[in-house]
């Protein structure tokens, strides 16, 4: 793995707008973005003039568009898959592309309309984002990304959705992310398996991964009949005898974690309009109920389904959507204040939330790294930045940290992070949050720029 501030330069250095000053510009602004406070006001994150100015005018500049962005950002996300691929143990390598869909409201802007959410007095976005991991769920970048501006005329209009074609409705978005994989997976010779929540249940995507060699992990929706049987689906799978029992950490409605024994199926089904047949799997709660809660889980996948293993890793990694997923959006709009942001143009809005979501994916790689990671330093940090964790690891870190990790590993690393942020420790906090971490990774950054500087400044080259 690229070390960690670096991966995320790299993904914004191949910025083109037709200008080279406008694509300096922007490679400057992830600079000072990454370098700052995200969930500060831009006067407060640029802090002249100068800057700040220079930044509005990224954002209003009709050459620069949220398409452009996302294409710099997805050529530089592809130059590190590239290098991973040159040096790779197994192939072909696996990434996991997670796919969400969230709104950002903007209501109370007289001068910005930007169309309807779930309401026509709502006024907002509604953003679709595809998160690429490895198969340790590390974020690895944003693979593909839509921003849809509702017509307000259009609303409630169902009957005319159901008459255009597939390719011109709003739920194409789940299928268009998946157009980037097709040629990164030839290129790079990787499987990219594409994880979606219950709406990303369609035939219509089905057959597209079906038909171009992807895979795919769909948590089921629609009740549907299966060739062959006089049942609908879910009827068909809760009279199933399991094949296993497991043990599994589950969630409860207010995301609290508990253990419960479980059953376990799985089988190969063939649904009408599906060019294949696909494996559903279906876990369903045996004891421990909360509130009466009885956790069911159906998901189709592509994948092989054979032995207990192959179900259970499935599980995995259709779990791992919420972390991925809903902490985005947490990094989006807590993290980087997305609807917060002021502007008076459509065009000058979408640009911004794009350039924060880039940085957010760096946000999330940071709370990523705090709950997962337990390798050698080298993994996340350059060899100047190592020496100066040395020296803040005697300043900041506790005899009671040094119980939680290992020194130079990546979670050493993070504590010092959270201790600098000013976390109290994990064992009278638990781990540290992504904010508490962003404000010691701020501090950390600014020290090594001192450093760099006054190395500069007291022996010039």
């Amino acid at each position: 793995m690229i070390p960690f501030d670096r991966m995320t330069y790299r993904q914004t250095q191949f910025f083109k707008f037709g200008d080279k000053r406008l694509d300096k510009r922007a490679e400057r602004v992830f600079q000072i973005l990454l370098g700052s406070d995200l969930s500060a006001g831009f006067p407060r994150i640029f802090n002249n003039q100068y800057e700040l100015k220079s930044f509005y005018r990224l954002m209003n500049n009709k050459k620069v568009t949220p398409q452009k962005i996302n294409a710099g950002y997805n050529q530089g996300l592809q130059h590190i898959l590239a290098e991973a691929a040159v040096s790779q143990e197994v192939s072909p390598k696996v990434y996991y592309q997670y796919q969400d869909t969230t709104y950002g409201s903007y209501l109370g802007r007289n001068k910005l309309d930007l169309g309807y959410l779930e309401n026509i007095n709502d006024n907002g976005v509604v953003l679709h984002t595809a998160l690429l991991t490895d198969t340790a769920y590390t974020p690895l970048g944003i693979s593909w990304q839509k921003q849809i501006l509702r017509d307000r005329e259009n609303y409630q209009k169902a009957q005319n959705r159901k008459k255009r074609p597939f390719e011109e409705k709003e739920s194409f978005k789940w299928v268009e992310s998946m157009q980037w994989a097709i040629q990164t997976q030839r290129t790079l010779n990787a499987r990219i398996i594409h994880v979606a929540d219950r709406e990303g249940d369609m035939l219509e995507l089905f057959n597209y991964a079906l038909t171009n060699d992807l895979d795919f992990i769909v948590r089921l929706r629609h009740d549907r009949l299966m060739e062959g049987q006089t049942v609908k689906i879910k009827a068909y799978l809760s009279q199933q005898p399991p094949k296993a029992i497991i043990s599994r950490q589950l969630l409860d409605d207010k995301g609290q974690a508990y253990v419960a024994k479980c059953a376990l199926f799985w089988t190969t089904i063939k649904l009408p309009k599906v060019t294949k047949s696909i494996q559903v799997i279906y876990l369903r709660q045996l004891d421990n109920l909360k509130l009466n809660q009885q956790t069911q889980w159906a998901i189709y996948t592509s994948l092989p389904m054979v032995i207990e293993e192959q179900a259970i890793q499935v599980l995995d990694v259709y779990t791992h959507r919420w972390r991925t997923c809903e902490d985005f959006h947490k990094c989006l709009k807590s993290g980087c204040s997305m609807e917060k942001r002021q502007f008076d143009s459509a065009q000058a809005m979408t640009n911004c939330i794009t350039i924060l979501s880039l940085t957010a994916l760096h946000l999330l790689r940071m709370r990523h790294l705090a709950v997962f990671e337990d390798a050698p330093i080298e993994k996340v940090l350059e060899p100047q930045q190592i020496k100066l964790a040395t020296i803040l690891a005697d300043k900041y870190l506790k005899t009671v940290d040094l119980l939680e990790c290992q020194p130079h590993t990546v979670r050493w690393f993070v504590l010092i992070l959270a201790r600098m942020g000013g976390h109290q420790g994990i064992r009278q906090s638990g781990l540290p949050g992504w904010k508490t971490l962003w404000l010691g990774w701020s501090d950390f950054k600014k020290l090594m720029d001192g450093i760099i500087l006054s190395m500069n400044f007291f022996n010039p080259t």
